[in-house]
């Protein structure tokens, strides 16, 4: 886990050197059931690349900020046994020039799944250096 981490900081701070890096982010809180998890959100080129956590079983977050794009994605799934099932999708403009518009928040999802009968809060907000 450590050598992970040293690998992680490494390709993070080569980004950053490399003049090509982005000064913003976007930070994702989800809380279901008591529980509360937080995903960093960098920016990507790759649309393929998300961010995804599953602490709040049985709902799984995922967020994407593709930057060259300019899209900040928020998705929420249930867990249906053997699969995740798409509950919630959400799409943001988000670049450096409208960065300081979001850092309150892209407005605050409440999803509720019929299913599971149970509802999840989820929000970003950017994060502009």
């Amino acid at each position: 886990m450590r050598g992970f981490l040293i690998c992680k900081s490494f390709f993070v701070l080569i980004a950053y050197l490399s003049g090509n890096a982005w000064s913003i982010e976007a930070r994702c809180t989800a809380e279901y059931g008591g529980k509360t998890t937080t995903l960093t959100v960098m920016p990507v080129n790759d649309p393929y690349i998300f961010v995804t956590d599953d602490a709040l079983a049985p709902f799984r977050v995922s967020a994407q900020f593709l930057g060259e794009r300019g899209k900040l994605k928020m998705y929420a799934y249930h867990d249906a046994k053997n699969r995740f099932v798409l509950i919630h999708a959400a799409e943001y403009q988000f670049n450096e020039a409208n960065c300081t518009q979001f850092v309150q928040g892209f407005g605050l999802n409440k999803i509720y799944s019929a299913k599971m009968e149970k509802e999840l809060v989820f929000q970003c907000v950017a994060v502009c250096r």
